[in-house]
């Protein structure tokens, strides 16, 4: 423990105005932790004496966004013993008092409230730059009597101290009104996420009775009546309750510290959390919110800070081990998130300092990045009253003895006879050094005091450094790796050694090296002792991400050691802190095609087993995972690269889709600006031959292949920046050219394509506009397959399934209402067609059947893109033909569309009734002469006679023996032989079938 003595050269008094002493002081070189740090007014003291007989004092320092200082606390009316006003100041960082943050013409102001003991113990300063003073004030003017108030007061935007913001309570003040007629004193404040106002005290009710007291306050400065119904709460836990510090934990849970059994013997440090609706928190303290904690005997909790990982930091004053207050230490408290004792902090979560006095008190306390502790206040261990004394500790509760050699610093600031005592603190905003306010007293005289200490920190950190690049990201930012750990270059990407072209590669477009999967780590500071940090993954941090890592850390997706062993952990200790780590990620094929995912592989300290010097920090780099699989299924498969020969950036550089297009299907295809569409023709035999797999076979055809591509983009550029499409290549297959294959893509924009009965593949825009058309699309029975490929300099996870949707053959066929009517002979019936999608520019449904008596009107309809769901009505006559066959006959209307046929049924009624009755059907003859005959007879007695014609359709071919056969009433039911008879023409001419016709003679017949 070092002293260090001050002593006062000249003391000069003026009333009201603010005046710094100037101190001696012997300026170190360099400070080391401990020392004044002589940055700060010269010597690292300040001391300001408002007037001779004063009684004044700092409680609470903090710097703004500007880096100034503002401390709050009393002075006392111009030397008017126990009479107290509130004092505000601001300084710059350095300690002066400058034209730039002057106010009221001086560098301090004070507030009048009463004539009693006003004091501020809280500044707090809101995002938007203005300062909040929290209190205590009495509440009747300069008259005598009356009680005290919590009081909250927030001044001006223009930071003038004079001038109050009269948007908060009633002209910038408010009173908390806990107990009527009661003293309320408030003595800690903080801000929560909301920028809502929390204070803690306490309610004197007389002379031995006290009870906590928490509130919260809008940012107007009501209470907030979502705490606890009316926005405060009074306590009384166990006898004499007092808060006197308050912190926001990061998940909004408000702890507060204070005593138990105040002023008694047997009191306690005290400790209760709040959820943010005001609730005491049943998980903490054992199940009810709060708890007390003995130290020694007569023990307070004054100031409390949460560190990083979520301990609960205390400290305050304990009593030597008498039953009285003549004799105490400091006191240091670490409690674990739950509230239980952290006994990996002094062994039991306890630590009573003894700077070497009697009367020794912790009245603040820093934490600093490296998670060590800083306390403050004061001793008697000079002798000659108390001296400011200070004390830093490690993370395990020791003394941290590269602090004032001794990890205790007690400094007497104006020598002999001035007692010099710390209430407040506030870590400088670069965290190297801390600055303690309070007062020092002496003589009749009390004046404001700052000391400024050096106390450097060496701010922990995970450096996590990738060593891949992905989208233009720049190099070693991203891990960059692949299902197949065995693949070293992304396909269509720039590879390690390869010539690039200036117009449409980039050195960092894909870092692929070999190294590009690994990443390292290694730590900022020195810890105590080890530092374990756990490997999970996490999402992806920036724009352009894909589908998330769908794998289980350590199954799915492996973390190797520089040994190739698989690791879930990094070790860091004391001793390898600064020497860097490498790991490899390698994931496991999962048969799946997913183009790529993306993620974060993220290291996190873990807590339990991790000093405390790094809390619970974690590091990140993304990560991303090439897919390397094939023969799926259904969905995506790989092409591994661009048919074309061109080098895309995007992954998958190029897929394909395995549910290829037949005639009379349509594709509805939703693209990104930048992506490509790209059309193979493939053979399926030679597709079987090579293996079945479509994204390597169309990538062992290469430019050989038959293939084509449009490219959506506002611009209509290729790569090299002079067509609307990449290129194409067509071979013997009949394509066209595509100079029309353009499509700007935009929000919600599809595109259709039709594979039409003329054979040709057509597309439309996004409004359903004819917009281009092929040749015949893919000739003999090659089928013709859809992808997609990333642009050139675009980067597009392309292979999205959702954004194509197939619609089958039958999805298109021509919808009809006739259902399956039954049609006399002689009638007809109307039905409504129409398409059950649209077309590109047109198809035409034509209609027939093969039965020899229907007929359409009309007989083909032509659909556009326009009508194509506009019903249009067809109506199928059947003829009357006077032959009797039978009761129905069942037949078929016949439609085409889209190179496909379809069918639909209708059965007919016939009219007609037998009259003539033939022996056979069918005769059989030959040019050499043979004969067949057949017999005729009437079905029915005619009323007068009846003449019928027999007429051959051929008459050199075949002959018959009568042309014309006559019945009467007498003999109709007599058969009458036909014979047939062949006749050799002399001609070659096979089997020939004609027609032998008989017909009832109209005019000379019944």
């Amino acid at each position: 423990m070092r002293f260090l003595g001050r002593f006062l050269r000249v003391v000069l008094a003026t009333l009201i105005s603010l005046m710094s002493l100037a101190l001696i002081t012997q300026t170190p070189a360099a400070a080391a932790d401990g020392d004044l740090d002589t940055s700060f007014s010269d010597d690292g003291v300040l001391v300001q004496d408002l007037h001779a007989s004063g009684e004044d004092g700092w409680e609470s320092v903090i710097f703004d966004g500007d880096g100034n200082l503002v401390a709050g606390g009393w002075w006392n009316n111009n030397g008017q013993t126990g009479k107290h006003s509130w004092a505000i100041n601001r300084h710059t960082g350095t300690g002066a008092c400058t034209d730039a943050v002057k106010f009221d013409n001086n560098c301090g102001t004070q507030r009048f409230w009463s004539p009693r003991k006003d004091h501020i113990s809280e500044i707090l300063v809101q995002p938007d730059g203005k300062i909040v003073a929290v209190g205590s004030a009495g509440t009747n003017g300069n008259e005598p009597g009356g009680d005290y108030d919590c009081t909250v007061t927030r001044f001006a935007s223009d930071k003038n101290f004079q001038n109050l913001d009269t948007g908060f309570g009633t002209n910038g003040i408010v009173r908390v009104p806990f107990e009527s007629a009661k003293h309320d004193w408030c003595k800690g404040a903080a801000l929560d996420a909301d920028n809502k106002i929390i204070v803690v005290g306490y309610v004197k009710h007389g002379a031995s009775r006290y009870d906590a007291t928490i509130a919260r306050l809008n940012t107007d400065g009501s209470l907030d009546t979502s705490f606890d119904s009316n926005g405060r709460r009074t306590e009384n836990f166990d006898n004499d309750d007092i808060y006197q510090a308050v912190a926001i934990q990061s998940d909004g849970k408000i702890v507060a510290v204070g005593g138990s059994q105040w002023g008694h013997a047997a009191g306690n440090v005290l400790l209760a959390r709040y959820n943010t609706d005001g609730s005491l928190d049943t998980s903490f303290g054992g199940g009810d919110g709060w708890q007390v904690t003995d130290f020694s005997n007569q023990d307070r909790g004054w100031d409390v800070k949460i560190q990083s990982n979520g301990k609960i930091v205390v400290v305050g004053v304990g009593d030597h081990g008498g039953a009285t207050a003549d004799g105490r230490y400091g006191l240091v408290g670490r409690f674990n998130p739950d509230g239980s004792l952290d006994t990996t902090f002094s062994g039991d979560g306890k630590v009573l300092v003894d700077h070497g006095g009697s009367d020794e008190w912790y009245a603040t306390l820093e934490i600093q990045s490296n998670q060590k502790i800083i306390a403050a206040g004061w001793s008697t261990a000079g002798g000659n009253g108390a001296d400011v004394a200070v004390a830093r500790f490690n993370t395990d509760g020791s003394l941290d003895t590269s602090f004032s050699g001794d990890g205790k610093l007690n400094l007497d600031v104006l020598g002999a006879g001035r007692s010099d005592k710390i209430w407040g603190s506030s870590l400088t905003p670069d965290g190297q050094s801390i600055l303690l306010v309070g007062s020092t007293e002496g003589g009749g005289d009390g004046d404001l005091l700052m000391v400024q200490l050096a106390a450097s920190s060496s701010a922990p950190a995970i450096t996590m450094t990738a060593n891949g690049a992905f989208r233009k990201d720049g190099n070693n930012t991203t891990i960059a790796t692949h299902e197949d750990a065995g693949v070293t270059a992304v396909p269509g990407g720039y590879n390690n050694g390869d010539t690039m072209n200036a117009n449409h590669e980039y050195e960092y477009d894909f870092d692929v090296n070999g190294t590009d999967r690994t990443f390292s780590l290694v730590l900022g500071a020195q810890p105590p002792s080890n530092v374990v940090l756990d490997f999970s993954i996490g999402a992806w941090v920036g724009d352009e991400n894909r589908s998330a890592i769908n794998t289980t850390l350590g199954t799915d997706l492996v973390i190797k050691d520089a040994g190739g062993n698989t690791v879930t952990q990094a070790t860091f200790t004391n001793a390898n802190w600064n020497t860097t780590q490498t790991f490899t990620v390698v994931p496991v094929q999962d048969n799946v095609i997913e183009g790529y995912e993306n993620g974060a592989i993220v290291a996190t300290v873990n807590d339990a087993a991790s000093d405390d010097m790094y809390g619970v920090m974690s590091a990140q780099k993304n990560v991303v995972i090439w897919d390397d699989d094939h023969n799926v299924s259904a969905g995506w498969d790989h092409v591994n690269g661009a048919v074309d020969g061109l080098t895309l950036k995007g992954f998958p550089a190029e897929v394909v889709y395995l549910d290829y297009m037949q005639p009379g299907e349509q594709y509805i295809v939703d693209p990104k600006n930048g992506v490509g569409v790209r059309w193979y023709c493939i053979d399926p035999t030679a597709l079987a031959n090579h293996g079945g797999d479509i994204g390597n076979y169309i990538r062992s055809l290469g430019q050989a292949g038959v293939w084509a591509s449009q490219l959506w983009v506002g611009s209509q550029v290729d790569h090299d920046g002079n067509t609307t499409f990449w290129r194409s290549q067509f071979g013997n297959k009949n394509w066209v050219g595509l100079s029309d294959m353009d499509f700007g893509a935009s929000g919600g924009a599809e595109q259709r394509y039709v594979w039409g009965s003329d054979g040709k593949l057509r597309w439309s825009d996004d409004s359903e506009v004819p917009n281009g058309e092929t040749g015949t699309a893919c000739t003999g029975d090659d089928r013709l397959y859809f992808g997609f490929a990333a642009r050139h300099d675009v980067d597009k996870d392309v292979g999205d399934e959702s954004r194509v949707t197939v619609r089958a053959v039958a999805s298109n066929d021509p919808e009809h209402t006739q259902g399956t009517p039954t049609i006399p002979e002689g009638s007809s019936t109307t039905f409504d067609v129409k398409l059950g999608a649209p077309p590109v520019t047109s198809e035409t449904v034509t209609f027939s059947s093969p039965y020899a008596g229907a007929s359409f009107s009309p007989a083909s309809i032509t659909f556009t893109n326009d009508n194509y769901n506009t019903a249009q009505n067809v109506t199928l006559s059947i003829a009357d033909n006077y032959l009797e066959e039978g009761t129905t006959f069942g037949s078929t209307v016949v439609w085409s569309v889209y190179r496909t046929t379809g069918t639909f049924a209708f059965n007919i009624t016939d009219n007609d009734t037998a009259a003539i009755v033939l022996s056979k059907n069918t005769t059989s003859v030959s040019e050499a002469g043979t004969t067949d005959s057949f017999s005729v007879v009437l079905s029915t007695d005619p009323a007068t006679d009846v003449d019928i014609s027999v007429e051959s359709a051929d008459t050199g071919e075949a002959t018959v023996s009568a042309s014309e056969l006559a019945f009467t009433t007498n003999n109709w039911n007599v058969p009458q032989t036909v014979t047939v008879t062949g006749v050799n023409d002399g001609a070659v001419d096979g089997d020939i079938t004609h027609n032998i016709t008989l017909a009832v003679i109209d005019g000379q017949s019944d």
